[in-house]
């Protein structure tokens, strides 16, 4: 009798079926734009349901696009709570309908997010960037020429993240998501976290969530507080048009959530 020997994708994949079978536990993914109150979401979710915060990227790479099968295999026995940025294709898709994942799709006003995108640059240790090279001499550029350089080299992941989650949700009907804006979380924390743990079939008191969201240093939950509509004051006409026409690559997609 002849054996065909497995490749290292095959047995991975024949674990995630066994593991995932077996457990069937619940699994929470915050699917989100960088700089969109996704830390303070995870903070409160975590703190109302007691799953584990748990990613799913390699520990080997600051940003990963990818679910990473091995850590998802090692957090099939347990209910967890992942934020990360990664868009739905591939692996990803195929991953999370296998889990049942009913995804939380976190969004930001995109001029909003240039602004903050780049304030979290220049305050931060950690200089990696989203599908972008850190480019040496970025720190020492004026403010209009890191936005410059934010909008021609990460933006457009941006929309590409968009546009996935978009068409799946809403064009293909692909997946249940809940989608939510940083406006509307910081708006209206306590409703929109409720309205979160019931589309995850979670029973939880509507007073129990206003507890946690008001008992909480904002430190404690990472909560930066942007302001609305900073984005359109500080770029220029120029910086916005190049921004809004990002958005006629994807004609079949609706951008009114981010602002456009």
């Amino acid at each position: 009798m002849q054996y065909k020997r497995l490749g290292t994708m095959q047995v991975l994949e024949g674990l995630f079926w066994l593991k995932n079978s077996i457990y069937n536990k619940h699994h929470i993914v915050i699917a989100c734009f960088p700089k969109s109150g996704s830390s303070f979401l995870k903070f409160h979710l975590i703190k109302l349901t007691g799953f584990k915060d748990y990613h799913f990227k390699s520990a080997s790479l600051a940003f990963n696009d990818f679910l990473y099968l091995p850590r998802i295999i090692e957090s099939l026995s347990q209910n967890t709570i992942t934020q990360q940025h990664f868009r739905f294709f591939g692996g990803n898709e195929k991953y999370l309908k296998l889990m049942k994942v009913k995804p939380i799709v976190l969004v930001r006003d995109i001029f909003d997010t240039v602004i903050s995108y780049a304030e979290h640059i220049d305050e931060s240790h950690n200089h990696q960037l989203i599908n972008a090279d850190f480019i040496q001499d970025y720190l020492l550029l004026k403010p209009a020429k890191k936005y410059d350089y934010i909008i021609d080299m990460v933006l457009p992941w941006y929309f590409s993240f968009y546009s996935t989650w978009y068409r799946a949700s809403f064009i293909d009907n692909k997946i249940d998501a809940y989608w939510i804006s940083y406006k509307d979380l910081m708006a209206y924390k306590e409703d929109e976290i409720y309205k979160i743990l019931l589309h995850q079939g979670l029973s939880v008191d509507s007073e129990v969530v206003k507890a946690s969201v008001n008992n909480v240093d904002n430190n404690a939950s990472r909560l930066n507080v942007g302001i609305s509509g900073r984005g359109r004051e500080l770029l220029s006409e120029s910086q916005i048009e190049k921004i809004i026409s990002y958005a006629s690559f994807y004609p079949e997609i609706d951008f009114k959530r981010i602002g456009i």
